[in-house]
């Protein structure tokens, strides 16, 4: 018996960085689908995305993640949420919170930060799954 790896959507509108996280989260034994903006996104959501985790950037070149979120929020696609952000805005944070965001990291982050919000995030998603 296989065990599927746990599916990722990651959203950011830097590539290099973007690309990055992708090979260190596949390297941690995660599949990575990702997106550079949060529209096609949003358009991967509505085709069925089997994502089980959301890491994505506030700043996106279009709307904004906290948007995506809320979005998100709407039509009830409901994986955590990990936000990240290299802005120093303190109110950013609080948004993220009020959508429900399971992790919130400044820009730089250790890696084991990303990874460990991660595992903490769908670890709390799969109990309450489970008390359903």
């Amino acid at each position: 018996m296989s065990i599927r790896p746990l599916c990722v959507a990651l959203v950011d509108d830097d590539a290099v960085f973007r690309d990055a996280l992708a090979s260190l989260l596949e390297i941690a034994g995660m599949s990575v689908e990702q997106y550079d903006t949060g529209e096609d996104f949003l358009v991967a959501v509505e085709a069925d995305c089997k994502a089980e985790c959301v890491v994505m950037d506030v700043q996106l070149g279009g709307i904004t993640g906290l948007e995506v979120a809320q979005q998100l929020r709407e039509i009830d696609f409901q994986p955590p949420v990990i936000f990240m952000t290299g802005s120093v805005e303190a109110d950013v944070e609080k948004q993220a919170e009020d959508l429900g965001c399971a992790a919130f990291l400044r820009k730089p982050f250790r890696r084991d930060a990303l990874i460990e919000a991660i595992m903490a995030a769908t670890a709390l998603q799969d109990r309450q799954g489970s008390e359903a």
